[in-house]
């Protein structure tokens, strides 16, 4: 190995060292879906959230911290997120019930697109819901 080639590969492992020491995980605060209790009447509305027992205020996260997330303000559901594997919003609800849809570039979409286009969405939002929401739903 010549003496350019050497120096070139310490550089490149110095910034991988480098990278690796010093980046944290950046969500590693995140409260996750099956940290919290969601609380309904009956399964037809939206529930109270609680997290420690406590009216939860501030975002709920899908596990994998990236598909699903759950805006909460003092125990209700303000918005409830999906998300494309880009990061990109595919799917907006809000409390009200009105919502939106988008592709992966952000154009606006029917559900029926949505659906059909990224069925991977619907495949990941029925796993989320069933491993990590459905088990910490309880009625009054």
């Amino acid at each position: 190995m010549n003496a350019m080639t050497c120096k070139a590969l310490h550089l490149y492992v110095l910034i991988v060292l480098c990278c690796l020491t010093s980046c944290k995980k950046e969500n590693s605060s995140r409260t996750h879906f099956p940290n919290a209790v969601f609380v309904t009447t009956t399964m037809n509305e939206l529930p109270t959230v609680y997290v420690d027992g406590k009216l939860f205020t501030g975002e709920l996260w899908s596990n994998d911290d990236r598909t699903m997330c759950m805006e909460v303000k003092d125990g209700q559901v303000e918005t409830f997120t999906l998300y494309h594997m880009n990061g990109k919003v595919a799917n907006i609800q809000y409390g009200n019930g009105d919502g939106n849809n988008f592709d992966e570039f952000g154009n606006t979409l029917s559900e029926i697109e949505l659906d059909h286009k990224y069925p991977y969405l619907r495949q990941a939002t029925e796993r989320i819901l069933e491993q990590e929401i459905m088990p910490n739903i309880k009625q009054r």
